[in-house]
């Protein structure tokens, strides 16, 4: 069995973060006010954990040993203890209500299975308090298994079982109550896995009709909640489909009922494929909503250095699936840049590259000549920096081993580019999957 001290330490950091907000330094430091804690905490530890051995959520959020959430609606958070023993249904989570000084261990919820995968609350009524969602793995072989449990009075009860391939807490319908999203497979490992959306009506669960996926859950690669164009809350979820196409459901509750709003008729989706994995759906423009890429090709020029990446036209979608045009990008995915164009030229742009150097070329109307407005180049030594500098190139950004500068052309004034649009316009590219999900 691990350190009990180790529980220990993770419960009083959620005694701290919970009820000593308006304390002191000192008075949140009093020790001997800890140390009694701590043995009251111990004598319910010792009792109840002698066999078995701590046992955290692997994925999500919640990923503490000892988690803190106020199950039961009356203004004071329960611990949540995740743990392990032997037996048929090892996995066990203690519920531990502290009142004053005294710790009281009140429910044990047992499971079967491998091991706690992911833990989320939310208050998917207005009975007071939040509910518990607790997904585990039950093996390799078997799909996951996500459960629903209520506190309203006072003991964990079990509002639903699904299995489930990857699940969130959302709210969809902007009633400020939680639903639980869940995502499943197909019958077969190649057809499209489905989606459905539970909640909780008058105390009872009801589960939406299941909308198809466009492609094997085993394919999924980013899931995610965002802001439509209207400001209501959709899921957006990126599948990989052959080795480099990239394809996004966007799921929304739409007239009561949970919608695909992407979904076309003439294609199975309205949302266009993007031919790099590292393009999702994300808030390029910082506007609170979740703009989705389209490709959109770039004339080319004769000459054999003229780039065949497309630009990346960005939208958000209303509720009913139209497309709201946002802002257009280069995406320079080699060297980790993009740069954000003006709408009013952007289609008449051409890319041409140098080595580390990239020129931009405007088309006239007539498209009968191209026009080269501007170069971003990427640096490496700071004696090329400090040429580049000298010979009226503009610093975009410098790191510890590169740095990346840009130098307008004579023609760039008359289509409106100036050293603040280009330093304003220029971006790196971080890989979206690594941020947090929301």
């Amino acid at each position: 069995m691990k350190s009990k001290w180790l529980m220990l330490l993770g419960v009083l950091a959620c005694l701290l973060l919970s009820g000593c907000a308006m304390k002191t330094v000192d008075e949140m430091y009093c020790l001997p006010k800890r140390s009694e804690a701590y043995q009251e905490l111990q004598k319910v530890l010792d009792a109840e954990l002698q066999d078995m051995e701590y046992c955290a959520p692997l994925s999500g959020i919640n990923q503490q040993p000892v988690q803190a959430a106020d199950l039961d609606g009356d203004g004071v958070s329960e611990f949540l203890v995740f743990a392990k023993a032997a037996g048929e249904r090892p996995l066990r989570i203690l519920v531990i209500e502290r009142e004053e000084k005294t710790f009281t261990l009140t429910d044990t919820l047992q499971f079967s299975g491998t091991a706690f995968d992911q833990v989320e609350y939310t208050s998917m009524d207005d009975s007071g308090g939040v509910e518990l969602m607790v997904g585990i793995q039950l093996s390799d072989q078997l799909p996951r298994s996500v459960s629903a449990y209520t506190f309203s009075e006072g003991k964990g009860e079990k509002l639903l079982d699904a299995n489930y391939t990857n699940f969130l807490t959302v709210d969809m319908d902007r009633d400020d109550l939680g639903e639980l999203f869940v995502l499943y497979p197909g019958q077969t490992e190649e057809s499209p896995g489905f989606v459905a959306l539970y909640e909780v009506e008058n105390g009872m669960v009801e589960r939406s009709l299941e909308v198809k996926l466009s492609a094997p859950v085993n394919r999924l690669q980013r899931v995610i909640t965002g802001k439509l164009a209207g400001g209501e809350t959709a899921v957006f979820v990126a599948s990989a489909l052959e080795d480099t196409v990239l394809i996004t459901d966007v799921y929304a509750v739409r007239n009561g009922d949970l919608t695909n709003i992407s979904l076309s008729s003439e294609s199975g989706t309205g949302v266009n494929t993007i031919r790099n994995h590292f393009v999702y759906a994300q808030d390029i423009d910082e506007d609170g909503q979740l703009e989705l890429p389209a490709l959109i090709p770039m004339k080319t020029m004769t000459a054999r250095n003229a780039q065949s990446e497309d630009l990346i036209r960005w939208y958000s979608l209303t509720i009913t699936g139209d497309e709201v045009d946002k802002l257009y990008t280069y995406h320079n995915f080699v060297n980790g840049w993009y740069l954000v164009l003006d709408s009013t030229w952007a289609q008449q742009v051409t890319v041409t590259q140098d080595g580390t150097s990239y020129s931009f070329y405007l088309w006239d109307l007539a498209k009968e000549n191209a026009i080269r407005v501007l170069e971003v180049e990427m640096l490496y030594t700071q004696d090329e920096i400090s040429e580049a500098m000298e010979s009226g190139s503009i610093l975009l950004y410098q790191g510890e081993s590169s740095a990346y500068v840009g130098t307008l052309t004579s023609d760039a004034a008359q289509f409106g580019l100036t050293q603040e649009w280009l330093r304003g316009s220029f971006h790196l590219i971080y890989d979206v999957r690594l941020l947090p999900e929301t």
